[in-house]
């Protein structure tokens, strides 16, 4: 744990807040580093043993796909011409599919 978290970083925490003996705490707390906005997305479910699905197995298929979005191109047009010519295009599409 101390190789994952330093003092002084941001963290997210996920848990059951209990007291004990005048004590508060969070037994088997889910405790994420938030060095990028990514760590922000932490799936928490009732984890289901009949699919092997973990937490964490869902948070990585997440971040992974998270990845490969944002490294695709963004396909919102820059400028005003543009987005004419897309919307004309979007149009001409929409009425080749009526006709069918």
């Amino acid at each position: 744990m101390t190789q994952r978290i330093r003092r002084g970083d941001l963290v997210l925490m996920w848990g059951d807040v209990t007291e004990w003996e005048g004590f508060v705490q969070m037994l088997g707390a889910l405790i994420v580093p938030m060095r990028n906005a990514i760590a922000l997305l932490v799936p928490v479910y009732p984890q289901s043993c009949k699919q092997e699905v973990s937490m964490w197995t869902l948070h990585r298929a997440v971040l992974n796909a998270l990845r490969r979005l944002l490294a695709l191109d963004d396909p919102i047009p820059d400028n005003t011409a543009d987005a004419t010519a897309c919307r004309g295009r979007l149009t001409y599409d929409a009425l080749l599919r009526m006709r069918r």
